[in-house]
């Protein structure tokens, strides 16, 4: 027979033992679910412009994901500063092979300075995607964005009379197609 003082001594070792393996087991299984979840993390983070959701900034803005649309910043060759926008600097530049145009085109170029806060960021990108799908005769046509990097750019195609190398669309056969139908200038009489 087993004297009682040696069975509480091995339940409370086994006890001791027990409470340990499951310790042990706990912090194991939440090292590794830690570990998973910056795994993950750093996956995202590290996913170039083709990833799924965009690539993700500091700031907490997403990119689009690169589509047709997306135009090689390299190779616009920037020009002197237009006017002032929105949402920063408005430049003149020459685009190549841009959209349906072959060769030199001259561009306007609507940037997002790189100092703008998130909001604005996103209304140039919102701005930028509706205005893919825009046609008109008196608006500018957008050829490209280049929104993987900032600063944002927004390539406009600049009209023959503010572009000479440009080549001529059929909606801008003359100058006076590039005025609204009803300005005060249709209405002055030119000597």
């Amino acid at each position: 027979m087993v004297p009682t003082s040696s069975l509480a001594a091995a339940s409370t070792g086994s006890a001791r033992e027990r409470n340990a393996l499951i310790g042990g087991v706990s912090a194991g299984l939440t090292l590794m679910l830690v570990a998973i979840v910056v795994a993950v993390v750093l996956y995202r983070r590290k996913r170039g412009p083709g990833g799924v959701a965009g690539k993700e900034m500091e700031m907490g803005l997403i990119f689009p994901p690169a589509d047709v649309w997306e135009y090689n910043r390299d190779a616009l060759v920037m020009g002197p500063v237009l006017g002032q926008g929105e949402f920063g600097v408005v430049s003149r530049a020459t685009a190549v092979d841009i959209r349906d145009l072959r060769g030199e085109v001259a561009v306007a170029v609507k940037q997002c300075a790189s100092d703008m806060g998130v909001e604005d960021k996103q209304k140039f990108i919102a701005e930028a995607e509706a205005m893919k799908t825009f046609k008109h005769d008196n608006i500018l046509r957008l050829l490209g964005v280049c929104l993987q990097a900032e600063p944002l750019y927004a390539p406009y195609l600049l009209p023959p009379p503010f572009a000479p190398f440009s080549p001529i669309p059929p909606s801008f056969p003359f100058l006076p197609s590039l005025l609204p139908k009803r300005t005060l200038l249709h209405a002055i009489p030119v000597p």
